[in-house]
């Protein structure tokens, strides 16, 4: 029993963490809400092209967001949704996984980077490998 107690910890931390990183990216656009960068790092040379890339990356910010939403959902109501985190897991894995698709890549250089990716392609799997688990143990 004490098992389930900490899965829905984890959970929970994981829905608030990823539901803050999402609404610092959907609220605040490329610049963000600047809890992880100042926002005046980038300089706009194209407005209506920022504008445009701006709107994609609020809504990919509020996607996230909905992602820590449904992982804070699942550790209230786990059985029912497991099977959406599980799935959820995978997403974020796969996400991580497309930072190796840029070039000239900082990720290994850039140890906020290395932490997030670690965390996408590790700790998100072995989640998913948990929640499963916690059906087949039951």
């Amino acid at each position: 029993m004490p098992q389930f107690l900490i899965l829905r910890i984890v959970l929970a931390l994981t829905g608030i963490m990823l539901a803050i990183l999402g609404a610092n990216v959907g609220l605040g656009g490329i610049a963000t809400l600047g809890l992880q960068v100042d926002p005046g790092f980038a300089t706009v040379v194209n407005p209506t092209a920022f504008a445009a890339q701006d709107n994609h990356v609020r809504f990919i910010g509020g996607m996230l967001t909905a992602v820590g939403a449904f992982f804070f959902i699942g550790c209230v109501a786990l059985e029912r949704m497991r099977t959406v985190l599980i799935g959820q897991c995978g997403a974020v894995a796969l996400a991580g996984l497309f930072r190796l698709s840029q070039p000239e890549n900082p990720l290994f250089s850039d140890p906020e980077l290395i932490r997030s990716f670690v965390m996408e392609v590790l700790f998100f799997p072995v989640l998913a490998f948990w929640l499963w688990r916690s059906t087949v143990q039951r």
